[in-house]
């Protein structure tokens, strides 16, 4: 039996091609799921999750420009890639990832740093990377996916998290992308108590590639878009239980 983690998916909001792969690959059940089922309870999702959407409607998020410290911190730190930073009801942005890991979700919400701090990170965690070697080659493991080797001018190389921050994007309209930071947004609207500060995200200047990937601009810019809130609703937030994928960097010498 293959390692798992407990996940809250938003099956309705996939394609079924990715939805039926999702529950026959990617995730674990008693007993082992068939394509046809599979697609089975993706059409019943789906017919839920755009019923609920067409009920709830879409309202443009209010937002308001952050001026605080936290932000003016963040900014001079990160620099370009940053227009500005913003308070805004994560449960408002435009969602095109359609999971959540509970207990990364977890992690931010047992960080013992105040919510400005979990969105908007100035330092950077640094920790030692077990590394084993195989001839030429060496590998090592990362936390998850979003990782990337960089190179400073020192020539010291280092493994770093593409965005360690709450990101979102303007798609215009007055709509705004969640582009990352979605376990720290599931994590802000599942905290109890309701937290009293402001959810903060940092605009990003950089292009949305996100309305390239295949379907994906169809998806996000009808009248009822998916949303980082639909994971809130008991019926279409599915939990499974996802394989856990191991992720490793493989540097290989000529």
């Amino acid at each position: 039996m293959p390692q798992t983690v407990s996940c809250i998916s938003l099956l309705g909001w996939m394609e079924e091609g990715d939805a039926v792969d999702y529950l026959t690959e990617g995730c674990v059940s008693k007993a082992p799921m068939t394509r046809d089922e599979a697609g089975r309870i993706w059409r019943e999702m789906r017919d839920k999750t755009h019923a609920a959407a067409r009920a709830r409607g879409y309202a443009i998020p209010s937002w308001r420009a952050s001026n605080g410290e936290a932000a003016s911190q963040f900014l001079s730190k990160v620099g370009e890639p940053v227009k500005s930073v913003i308070e805004i009801d994560p449960a408002r942005l435009i969602a095109f990832q359609f999971y959540v890991a509970k207990e990364r979700s977890a992690f931010h919400m047992g960080k013992p740093d105040n919510w400005a701090q979990r969105c908007l990170p100035t330092e950077r965690l640094r920790a030692s990377l077990q590394i084993a070697s195989d001839g030429n080659c060496i590998f090592f493991d990362v936390p998850h996916a979003e990782h990337v080797l960089t190179l400073t001018k020192e020539g010291e190389l280092r493994v770093e998290q593409s965005y360690p921050y709450v990101v979102v994007g303007d798609i215009g309209n007055g709509r705004y992308l969640l582009r990352a930071g979605y376990h720290r947004a599931y994590a802000y609207m599942t905290a109890e108590p309701t937290p009293a500060e402001p959810f903060l995200a940092a605009v990003s200047g950089a292009e949305l590639v996100e309305l390239d990937f295949p379907g994906m601009r169809s998806r996000l810019t009808p009248a009822n878009p998916p949303l980082m809130g639909d994971s809130l609703n008991p019926s279409l937030a599915l939990p499974v239980d996802a394989v856990r994928t191991r992720h490793q960097f493989r540097i290989t010498a000529p």
